[in-house]
C-alpha cells in the first residue's frame, strides 16, 4: 500500500507486508488489528483511546506517557502517580539495579504492619505507619529509632540538639 489506506472492518494479511505513506495520514484502522507474529514500527506510534497487549512487550527507546519522554520512563501530569499494586499478603515496591544485579529494593512490608522499607542485602531503613523510623545495619537489630516526638536542630555555635520527652539513649 503505497498510500492511505483505511479499513472499516478487517483486515487479514498474512506474510510479510509493508505500508508506506506520502502523507501525514498513513494508516486508519477503525476498529481491531489482531494477529500472530511480530508488530513493527519503524517511527511514532500514536493511539486516541487505548493500547491493550497480552504477553511480553519490549519497547525500544523512551517510553512516555501524558508527554513527550526524555528518559527512559517518563510520566508527565499536574499530579502525577506510578502505583505498584500486589495482592493481599504480598511486596509491592519499586528494584533498583544496575548491570542485572539487585542493589535497592524499596517496598511495602504487609509482614511488619505495612511498613516501608529499603532494602538492599537486608533491610536498612523502615518507616512505620505511625511514622517512627527504623535505621538497622544487619536487617534485625534497630541500631537507631526514632519514636515519638523528637526534634533535630543544627547551628553553628550550639552544634547538635536533640530535643525529646522523655530522651532515652541506649548503648551496648
Amino acid at each position: 500500500i503505497d498510500d492511505d489506506a483505511i479499513f472499516g472492518s478487517a483486515l487479514q494479511v498474512s506474510g510479510t507486508t509493508t505500508l508506506t505513506t506520502a502523507t501525514s495520514t498513513g494508516l486508519t484502522v477503525n476498529g481491531n488489528i489482531s494477529g500472530s507474529g511480530r508488530l513493527e514500527i519503524d517511527d511514532d506510534a500514536i493511539f486516541g483511546s487505548a493500547l491493550q497487549v497480552s504477553g511480553t512487550t519490549t519497547l525500544e527507546g523512551n517510553v512516555g506517557i501524558g508527554g513527550t519522554p526524555s528518559t527512559a520512563l517518563h510520566v508527565q501530569a499536574t499530579d502525577p502517580r506510578i502505583r505498584a499494586e500486589a495482592t493481599a499478603g504480598n511486596h509491592p515496591g519499586f528494584e533498583l539495579s544496575e548491570d542485572g544485579t539487585r542493589k535497592w529494593v524499596i517496598y511495602n512490608d504487609p509482614d511488619s504492619s505495612d511498613n516501608l522499607t529499603f532494602k538492599s542485602t537486608h533491610d536498612r531503613l523502615e518507616l512505620t505507619p505511625s511514622g517512627n523510623l527504623h535505621l538497622k545495619a544487619d536487617g534485625s537489630a534497630i541500631k537507631m529509632g526514632i519514636h515519638d516526638d523528637v526534634t533535630f536542630t543544627h547551628d553553628s555555635t550550639s552544634g547538635l540538639t536533640i530535643a525529646a520527652t522523655p530522651i532515652t539513649i541506649n548503648s551496648t
